[in-house]
C-alpha cells in the first residue's frame, strides 16, 4: 500500500489523524520493516516522512537505523534525501547527532 500512488496518501492521512490507534500502529510496524527501501521509493518516501513527523520516538529511531544501513546510497538518492531532511526537522537532538556523525564519517 505504501508504494501505491494513492495508497501512500491514505497511510499519511491515517498517521495524521489516528497515529495511536492499534490498527494504525500495526500498519506502521509493517511499513517500518522496509523503511530503507520505502525511503528510496517515489511514493513510499511520503509515508516514511509522515511517520517521522507523527510517529513515536521509537518509530523514528527505526527509520534512522534503516537509513544508516546504507547511508551513502540514501544520501545520494533523491527520495531518501527528502527523508533525511525530515529526520533533521522532526527528531530529537540525540538522533540527529547520531545521523550527522555517521554522515560525516
Amino acid at each position: 500500500v505504501a508504494r501505491h500512488r494513492y495508497g501512500c496518501r491514505i497511510l499519511c492521512r491515517l498517521l495524521e489523524h489516528c497515529t495511536t490507534e492499534q490498527g494504525t500502529e500495526k500498519l506502521v510496524t509493517e511499513v517500518l520493516d522496509d523503511a530503507a527501501g520505502l525511503s528510496r521509493h517515489s511514493f513510499g518516501h511520503h509515508v516514511i516522512q509522515c511517520i517521522l513527523e507523527h510517529g513515536s520516538t521509537k518509530q523514528q529511531e527505526q527509520i534512522v537505523e534503516g537509513l544508516m544501513e546504507d547511508l551513502p546510497r540514501n544520501a545520494r538518492n533523491r527520495n531518501a534525501s527528502y527523508v533525511l531532511e525530515r529526520v533533521f526537522m522532526h527528531t530529537d537532538e540525540e538522533i540527529q547527532r547520531t545521523l550527522l556523525g555517521k554522515l560525516l564519517d
